[in-house]
């Protein structure tokens, strides 16, 4: 695996993977896209299958 594939993932579990209880209330107008929902993503690309889905 790439160093850079392996600092992405190393860095999105120590940034993400203790985050719980996600708020419904976002986007605001002014955003396009769901910071909750990105993070979801980046999580599930990076974690395994299982351990994604908790």
């Amino acid at each position: 695996m790439a160093f850079e594939t392996l600092m992405i993932i190393n860095t999105a579990r120590r940034w993400y993977l203790g985050d719980a209880g996600c708020q419904a209330w976002e986007p605001g107008g002014d955003e396009f896209l769901s910071s909750s929902l990105m993070e979801a993503e980046l999580m599930r690309r990076v974690l395994p299958a299982a351990e994604f889905a908790g």
